[in-house]
């Protein structure tokens, strides 16, 4: 479920870092701060989620065959 959050909020992040970009090229100061707003509690429900720190463990890492038919995980050195 948190992932599923994760991925809400970064969209409506998204959503409203575009949408105030164009209210602001607009000149339209009430949907900016709209736009603001959206923005603000898209980033807050992916913050809540957790999704953003259990991608950035699993970041540089995969699972490979070590031979034996059984997995290892492997970091991928200077991947953060």
């Amino acid at each position: 479920m948190g992932a599923i959050k994760g991925i809400h909020g970064a969209g409506e992040a998204f959503r409203g870092a575009v949408n105030g970009s164009i209210a602001k090229v607009g000149g339209d100061s009430s949907d900016m701060e709209k736009q603001r707003i959206v923005k603000e509690d898209g980033m807050r429900a992916l913050r809540e989620s957790g999704f953003r720190e259990k991608a950035e463990g699993r970041l540089g890492k995969k699972n490979v065959t070590n031979g034996n038919g059984s997995l290892a995980v492997v970091n991928e050195g200077g991947i953060r």
